[in-house]
C-alpha cells in the first residue's frame, strides 16, 4: 500500500470522484472506495505473508538482504471484517446461536504458546475443561465454576485440540418491559454486554455484571464416562 503526502494525497482521493455518480452523495461514495481499498490491501498482505510462511525458500532473497519478514503475531480472537462467517436466522426457542462453520480453527496448545505472556490465559485449559464438565453435568452456574480433579478433566477430550472462532453470536433475551428481543454480539463492533450478577446481598452488591467480549469460540468434545462415550459441541 502506497502512502502519499501533501498534494499527491489530495490527487489520489480526487481520482475516486470519477467512480461516483457525481451527486451530493459523492463524499460518502469516495469514503466507501477508500475503505474497500484498505480492505483489499490487508487481504493482499495477509495472503503474501501466508505464502511466505508456507514456502520459506521463496524468501531467501529477503533473508540475504537487510529486510526480512516480520515475526508472526498471535492471531486476534475475533474474525477480520473481510472474512465470511454467515449466521442463519436464530430460532426463538434458543438462548443463543452461533454459525455452524468450522473454517476458522485454532490449535489450542499452539494458540496458548503464542499467548504465553498473557496472564489472562494462566490455567486456561484446566478452567476450560471445568467449564465444559459443568455444562455436561448440568450444574447451574452460580457465579463460580466448580473445580474438578485431573482424572475428571481427562474424561473430556477436545477433538483434534481445536477450537473454532466465530464472527458473531445472536442472543434471545427478555427486555425490561417483558418482551422477547434479539441482539447480536460482535467482538469487533459490539463487544460490550451486561448479565445478571450472582453476588450476595451486601454493601457492594450490584445487580449486573459488565463485560467486553474478546472472541466467540466453540469446541467439539468427546466425554467418556464409565458406561458411555458421547460427542457434543460447546
Amino acid at each position: 500500500m502506497f502512502h502519499f503526502k501533501g498534494e499527491l494525497k489530495h490527487k489520489r482521493v480526487k481520482r475516486f470522484y470519477a467512480r461516483t455518480n457525481k451527486t451530493k452523495m459523492f463524499v460518502t461514495q469516495i469514503a466507501k472506495h477508500l475503505r474497500r481499498e484498505r480492505i483489499l490491501c490487508k487481504i493482499f498482505q495477509r495472503v503474501k505473508h501466508q505464502a511466505a510462511e508456507k514456502n520459506p525458500l521463496s524468501s531467501n532473497v529477503a533473508a540475504n538482504s537487510s529486510t526480512s519478514l516480520p515475526s508472526r503475531q498471535p492471531p486476534a480472537p475475533s474474525i477480520p471484517f473481510e472474512q465470511s462467517d454467515p449466521l442463519p436466522l436464530t430460532p426463538p426457542e434458543l438462548h443463543h446461536h452461533i454459525s455452524n462453520t468450522q473454517q476458522f480453527h485454532e490449535n489450542i496448545p499452539r494458540w496458548l504458546d503464542l499467548h504465553d505472556e498473557d496472564v489472562a490465559l494462566i490455567n486456561f485449559l484446566p478452567q476450560l475443561k471445568d467449564h465444559l464438565l459443568s455444562r455436561l453435568l448440568g450444574h447451574v452456574f452460580n457465579g463460580v465454576e466448580p473445580t474438578f480433579t485431573d482424572d475428571e478433566r481427562d474424561s473430556v477430550e477436545i477433538i483434534y485440540n481445536w477450537m473454532y472462532r466465530h464472527k458473531t453470536m445472536c442472543v434471545n433475551y427478555t427486555t425490561y418491559d417483558m418482551q422477547r428481543e434479539q441482539d447480536t454480539v460482535n467482538p469487533r463492533t459490539r463487544p460490550d454486554i451486561m448479565v445478571l450478577s450472582y453476588e450476595d446481598d451486601g454493601d457492594s452488591y450490584h445487580p449486573y455484571w459488565y463485560a467486553c467480549v474478546l472472541g466467540i469460540f466453540h469446541v467439539n468434545i468427546q466425554h467418556t464416562t464409565p458406561h458411555l462415550a458421547t460427542s457434543q459441541s460447546f
